[in-house]
């Protein structure tokens, strides 16, 4: 038998709230609705929810399914606070997004908003906003009775993305999250790396980044950096210059071109596969030459 429960004062669908019928009790979700499993005939439901005004109906629960779901309407006793929850990349509204102030619980609805009961004697509370997916955020509620542009907040896709940066004056690998919270540097520069000739690129799944630098000697290396742990490891080098081809799942191709040899000479050019898996180079073919200058 469905529920649904809403501010009396705004209409707006109160999340969190528990409804209670002898040994049945459930809460309501972002869209102030639940459901409780009872016999047919007329049942006593109360419903609850901290800063709210208890409140009790009777309802009879019909042989076939209710049309229309009884609305209970709760009354606050505390200071109404409008939130509103997007996602910081596209902009679009989150539902579903888990609300917690103080011993508070509520909800966002479908359309990313949530109305909360806070006590009054306080500018503001702090909140930790969460949801499957994106990255958990501690925010500060500013306490109204009308929607404030503080209380419009933001939750970011889960996910880290790694990028070449020049901040601190030298070339460092960075890593932050999707909105550019959370930096932090990986490697950080020597001083030798080389603007044009430094160069990152993740495979598809960004598990691995393959970074072609000159770090501490007159020659560029080629590293492996692994996103799960942010190890690096040098994996090829010489007297030679190397260019990156791109990924095939964990296999990394490049090409490389020795120096001191000449055009008529063997093995002058070299196209090899690392593999991030088994840290193993696999040569997949060589130039040939015959003859003499």
């Amino acid at each position: 038998f469905a529920f649904q429960v809403v501010d009396s004062t705004t209409g707006v669908p109160v999340s969190g709230a528990t409804v209670i019928s002898g040994s049945a009790n459930a809460q309501t979700d972002g869209n102030g609705k639940t459901s409780l499993r009872l016999s047919v005939g007329k049942h006593d439901v109360k419903v609850t929810k901290k800063y709210y005004k208890e409140d009790k109906i009777n309802v009879l629960v019909p042989i076939l399914k209710s049309k229309s779901p009884p609305q209970v309407k709760l009354q606050a006793t505390g200071r109404q606070v409008k939130i509103s929850v997007t996602n910081s990349i596209s902009k679009k509204a989150l539902a579903d997004v888990d609300i917690k102030i103080l011993d508070i619980n509520a909800k966002t609805d479908k359309e990313g908003k949530a109305l909360i009961v806070l006590p009054a004697g306080s500018a503001s509370q702090k909140a930790t906003l969460s949801l499957k997916g994106y990255n958990d955020a501690e925010v500060e509620i500013k306490i109204s009775d009308k929607t404030v542009a503080e209380n419009d907040l933001n939750l970011t896709p889960a996910g880290k993305i790694y990028f070449l940066s020049k901040l601190s004056g030298k070339i460092d690998v960075v890593k932050s999250n999707l909105d550019g919270t959370q930096r932090e540097t990986i490697l950080a520069g020597t001083g030798k790396e080389e603007d044009r000739k430094t160069v990152l690129l993740a495979s598809r799944d960004w598990k691995y980044l393959a970074l072609l630098s000159r770090r501490d000697s007159d020659q560029a290396k080629l590293y492996l950096i692994e996103t799960g742990n942010d190890k690096v490891t040098a994996f090829d080098e010489g007297n030679a210059n190397f260019s990156l081809l791109g990924w095939s799942d964990s296999n990394f191709v490049y090409r490389v071109n020795r120096n001191g040899y000449q055009p008529w000479q063997p093995k002058q050019q070299a196209l090899k596969s690392f593999d991030a898996l088994s840290k193993k180079i696999t040569l997949l073919d060589e130039t040939d030459a015959k003859g003499s200058s």
